[in-house]
């Protein structure tokens, strides 16, 4: 096993603070990819809102910027307090947000806030919206979906742990990848006989107006370690970065003890490449959120922050980018 040792620490503005934003980084993706200064977004699953940044990849800082309401106060009669936001990429001009759609980890309760996928436009040259976004209430320019879950609901094997909490095993997504008109949607759980599952749909259909059973729609069985589970997604040249993470009963002890690796995978079955494990954490540190930096044949540089820890501890690794396909499970 390969231990992939941190780079650097990063900085992060000091006014993301330590309150429920900062101790629950969720994700982060960039839209404007030039020089040195980057323009993100980040999420974090307490909020109902997303919130720019710009990442600094040579001062290795995450800055804050302004803030975009991705939900209501309310829906319906449901009083929303959070998107429970798990993922986050940008794909041919519009970042893309998806909640677990999951039920409430105490006391499974289903929420309908945690059953949608958002999109909306940015300005290309600055990589922030150029209408209105800062109030409380989510612009009409922010388009959301709930179909995903029947989309889930009707496919094996993930149609057996809808309504499942997560410590039953049941259907979390926290990682997600959008190329080419493919969402690809990476679950925590289930996790079954050394399996993550990656569910691969067409973004075209999920925002249209086809039904949900007609939605063309893929699940891949990848190999992982036991009892892991996908924590993000990251596109790369040729495939993908796939984070991982322990899936629930979680292993009893601190966080920094839980695996945390990293794998390369192709998206053409459920052939992996483990490309090593994340060492020198925080304490309480649980990666969750991963960027690409830059690539090249022999190397990917990333950064990695987590929750469970103010700020999210930013870490940047240079991981190896070694490409022999393991066989499917």
């Amino acid at each position: 096993m390969i231990e992939i040792k941190p780079v650097a620490r990063w900085s992060v503005d000091a006014a993301l603070g330590g309150g429920d934003e900062s101790k629950n980084i969720s994700g982060i993706a960039c839209a404007e990819r030039r020089g040195d200064r980057w323009s993100g977004l980040m999420i974090s699953d307490e909020m109902r809102y997303a919130r720019f940044v710009r990442v600094h990849r040579e001062g290795r800082e995450l800055e804050l910027r302004s803030t975009i309401a991705l939900l209501p106060r309310a829906l319906g009669r449901e009083h929303v307090e959070e998107t429970d936001a798990e993922g986050v990429d940008f794909d041919d001009g519009r970042y893309y947000v998806i909640g677990s759609h999951g039920v409430k980890k105490l006391g499974g309760d289903v929420q309908a806030s945690r059953y949608f996928v958002y999109r909306f436009r940015v300005d290309p040259d600055g990589g922030e919206p150029d209408f209105d976004h800062g109030g409380d209430d989510p612009p009409p320019q922010v388009h959301r979906t709930d179909k995903l879950a029947a989309v889930i609901a009707a496919t094996p094997p993930l149609d057996g742990f809808m309504r499942r909490s997560l410590q039953e095993n049941g259907v979390n997504i926290e990682g997600l990848a959008v190329r080419g008109g493919q969402l690809h949607a990476g679950f925590r759980s289930p996790v079954l006989d050394g399996q993550g599952f990656i569910l691969r749909v067409a973004v075209a259909d999920l925002f249209g107006d086809a039904p949900a059973e007609s939605v063309a729609r893929r699940v891949f069985a990848v190999r992982l370690r036991e009892r892991c589970g996908v924590r993000d997604l990251a596109k790369v040249k040729g495939g993908f970065l796939v984070l991982t993470g322990q899936a629930p009963p979680a292993l009893q002890g601190r966080a920094e003890h839980e695996p945390a690796e990293i794998y390369w995978w192709d998206g053409a079955d459920g052939a992996t490449v483990l490309l090593g494990r994340l060492g020198g954490r925080a304490p309480g540190a649980k990666p969750e959120a991963l960027l690409v930096l830059d690539e090249n044949s022999s190397t990917y540089r990333v950064l990695v922050l987590s929750d469970g820890v103010a700020g999210g501890a930013p870490t940047e690794y240079i991981v190896p980018a070694r490409r022999t396909r393991s066989p499917p499970a």
